[in-house]
């Protein structure tokens, strides 16, 4: 049974001067320390069963229509990028498509919050790769992929926590009004451990096991900072390693982010041992993301056809028509870039970007500049902006959910405060 720690916090002694008057008090609590879930029993209702069969179809389906794709590597980065702005606005961190494209393209240029993001698209990338890996996951995988979500020489990236965290309110700096406390910092080596002993399991569905080991992750929270992205990144290296989302990144922080009530729901419910509460959210996550995922291929392949038609119908072959199919991937490029990604010298690639400017499908940077020019697809951005991903899709519901109080997933010290986990968050949402 999980059980609850007596604790007692004490105040940063070079924070008192600053701290709340009611915050330089030591404050007693209660840290939560979950069951082991290595050799958890996963039964699931009847009705949570089929919602979980026909999200992992609805996922095998649009894995299968990836491949068809001819620019397969270009969309797949296109929704690896999505799914780090929605995971990363979870935790109030707000970019747009743009600006994230900017980043990635130049890091040194961009804003701290962009270069934060696209250190989450990394942490993504990198834990789909561990996943497509033969290599078990270990603790040091965790870790691996923390440090890259964090970057190099970041304070505790790539390390477990070594103090007591928290969940609450943006204004708390101390537990006296958390929400959640996880487990002590002197719990978290084990319940690693045993996480990393439940992902090596086949015994389980791979959307239930994705599931289950992120809402385990996000109950012990390991690190100091970055548990939801760390913990939203594992679910795509679980459905990789289970082979059941080979040619993409299913988007399903754009419908966590979009429901924070749900989620937050639903982790409270998993925690309280009403796994299959959680689980019936996670279904009907993964239905709704595939369902806009759909359709927002469909309109990028309809806006790759009216390019192809505006730049004079190039050859298949052509320079300019492979530009085409690579800009949703590269939607920020200079010539060498383009370049490097059609594998043609630079005259060719010139030509191409050219050509594709002459037409209106990419536009200049700076115009006058002779140095350091490069291009955008702004209508692209346009379509990332505005496309309804999750509203224009069929409703699902699930009773009773939003009698849950909300509580961003952040974490916090008394040295840190947390994000407001629904930032930026506009009117997308759907009952879960």
């Amino acid at each position: 049974m999980p059980e609850y720690v007596d604790r007692i916090w004490e105040p940063p002694s070079e924070a008192g001067a600053i701290l709340p008057r009611r915050d330089r008090v030591r404050v007693r609590f209660r840290a939560f320390i979950p069951d082991p879930i290595a050799d958890l029993d996963v039964r699931t209702s009847p009705e949570t069963g089929e919602a979980i069969e026909a999200a992992e179809e609805a996922i095998r389906r649009l894995d299968g229509r990836a491949r068809q794709v001819a620019s397969l590597e270009a969309l797949s980065r296109l929704l690896l990028r999505a799914e780090g702005i929605s995971s990363s606005r979870i935790e109030g961190l707000v970019v747009g498509h743009r600006q994230l494209a900017e980043a990635l393209f130049d890091p040194e240029r961009s804003r701290a919050v962009a270069r934060e993001v696209v250190g989450n698209v990394r942490a993504i990338s990198a834990a789909i790769d561990i996943g497509a890996g033969a290599a078990p996951f270990t603790p040091d995988v965790l870790l691996s992929i923390h440090g890259t979500l964090l970057g190099a020489g970041a304070s505790g990236g790539g390390r477990f926590r070594t103090v007591q965290n928290w969940i609450g309110p943006a204004t708390s700096v101390s537990p006296r009004t958390a929400e959640f406390i996880p487990p002590p910092e002197g719990e978290v080596p084990r319940l690693a451990s045993d996480l990393c002993a439940f992902l090596a399991r086949r015994d389980v569905s791979p959307l239930a096991q994705a599931a289950i080991a992120h809402a385990q992750f996000e109950t012990v929270h390991p690190f100091e900072d970055g548990n939801g992205r760390v913990g939203r990144a594992l679910i795509h290296a679980v459905l990789q390693r289970r082979r059941l989302a080979e040619s993409h990144v299913p988007p399903l922080s754009i419908v966590l982010a979009a429901n924070p009530r749900s989620y937050i729901g639903g982790l409270t419910s998993f925690r309280t041992g009403d796994c299959d509460a959680w689980l019936g959210i996670a279904a009907r996550t993964a239905l709704v993301a595939c369902r806009g995922t759909e359709r927002f291929l469909a309109a990028v392949g309809d806006l790759q056809g009216a390019w192809v038609e505006r730049a004079g119908l190039p050859r298949r072959d052509s320079s300019a028509r492979r530009l085409i199919e690579l800009l949703p991937g590269i939607p920020v490029l200079d010539v060498r870039l383009a370049a490097a990604e059609l594998g043609v010298s630079f005259q060719a690639a010139n030509e191409a970007v050219s050509r594709l400017e002459a037409s209106g499908v990419l536009r200049r940077h700076e115009p006058d500049a002779q140095r350091d020019r490069r291009w955008s697809a702004p209508e692209l951005f346009e379509l990332l902006d505005s496309f309804q991903w999750v509203t224009s899709g069929p409703a699902v519901e699930l009773d009773g959910v939003g009698a849950h109080r909300p509580s961003p997933p952040g974490s916090h010290t008394g040295r840190r405060r947390v994000r407001n986990a629904v930032a930026g968050v506009e009117g997308q949402g759907v009952e879960l």
